[in-house]
């Protein structure tokens, strides 16, 4: 059964961080914290993950305090806004992060995957995601906006990983110019070398600021280490067309340049940032229903005016009539007996034959009456 933490206070300047799960959601959606890499007052870790296995971390905000004037490496004070350290079968999704130094930072054990998922950066100072053990992973429906280095899958002394692969799906990158080494300048989408996982890219708007940036060779093996591509966006957001020795992107990409690029990136990136805010606001409160309105209560009757002569009902008037009985039929007259023949004998009445189940015995006779004289004719 899932384990869930929640994490739901304002942290300010204070970490939190935790060690040894197992199949658990943090969900810190309704916490914040500040990132500060150097000053009086530092939390360089704000959000710190370690030793743990199937693991989803739901964001949460974090609003860094790098500075973003100062030279990189005056500024490379090391410090992530969300640390995974020894990490497998990780989720991190929702986060908004802004101003830090590396965004997402993982190093887990290369047996698992990680998915990033819904994550809007901006302002990043160096890597928007660090994978810099070559993980197999899933980057999608994110945008990193105004970063020094989009995705780090490399560092020194790094074993072959080329046998992993990292999935970039519909991916917003921007690169932006910081001030590096005295020079106003961004690197490269990928920082990368021949022994970093394969890479598929899907759906993706990668954009320069500065068509002459640092970071030309991390490019062109990144470019060479793509496996799959379709459906991407690369993006020159300046005025300086693309020079002859640049790294081109494979194919599976349309190149834009200039102010039709610009108008991409920006539709682009406010369709992002419009559904980005709608998932993350809270459900409105229903409106208040307006109580009824009373009746208003019937004005009395004021009555006749002074003087007037009133007639009083007949209370008879009220009564129901009661219905009047119909007198009940009289019965019909029996029919005379027939006449009877003078000097005969009277004829038997015989009864209306009735189904007889069973021969009943014959009645005894009777005696025969005497005769009758015989009625005078009632007159027509």
């Amino acid at each position: 059964m899932t384990t869930i933490i929640r994490l739901e206070e304002d942290f300010g300047y204070e970490d939190w961080r935790t060690k040894d799960l197992e199949d658990t959601l943090i969900d810190a959606s309704g916490a914040t914290w500040i990132l500060d890499n150097m000053g009086a007052e530092t939390n360089r870790y704000p959000f710190l993950l370690d030793e743990s296995e199937d693991i989803v971390i739901r964001g949460g905000t974090i609003d860094g305090r790098v500075p973003l004037d100062m030279d990189w490496v005056t500024a490379y004070v090391n410090s992530s806004a969300v640390t995974l350290r020894r990490v497998d079968d990780v989720t991190v999704e929702d986060w908004r992060i802004t101003q830090a130094w590396d965004g997402i930072r993982m190093n887990g054990s290369g047996d698992y995957e990680f998915v990033v998922d819904n994550v809007w950066m901006s302002e990043i100072r160096d890597d928007a995601i660090e994978n810099d053990a070559g993980q197999t992973g899933i980057i999608q429906n994110s945008l990193f906006d105004g970063v020094f280095v989009g995705i780090s899958v490399t560092e020194d002394g790094m074993p072959d990983q080329s046998d992993n692969t990292v999935t970039v799906d519909n991916v917003l990158i921007r690169l932006e110019t910081y001030l590096y080494k005295g020079q106003d300048t961004h690197q490269s989408i990928f920082k990368i070398s021949e022994d970093s996982p394969e890479l598929r890219l899907v759906d993706n708007v990668f954009a320069i600021e500065k068509v002459d940036h640092a970071g030309y060779h991390y490019q062109r093996i990144g470019w060479d280490k793509v496996v799959e591509s379709s459906g991407n966006y690369f993006l020159n957001l300046s005025d300086d067309p693309l020079p002859a020795n640049y790294p081109m992107p494979p194919a599976g990409f349309t190149v834009l340049q200039g102010a039709e690029a610009r108008a991409f990136w920006e539709a682009e990136r406010d369709a992002f940032v419009a559904e980005f805010e709608n998932e993350s606001a809270p459900e409105p409160a229903p409106p208040p229903q307006p109580e009824p309105e009373p009746e208003p209560e019937p004005e009395p009757d004021p009555g006749p005016p002074e003087g007037a002569i009133v007639s009083e009902p007949d209370p008879r008037d009220d009564l129901e009539a009661e219905p009047l009985e119909e007198p009940a039929p009289e019965p019909s007259p029996e029919p005379a007996p027939p006449a009877l023949a003078t000097g005969g004998p009277a004829p038997q009445v015989l009864p209306e034959p009735e189904p007889e189940p069973e021969p009943e015995p014959e009645p005894e006779p009777e005696p025969e009456p005497e005769p009758e004289p015989e009625p005078e004719p009632e007159p027509e």
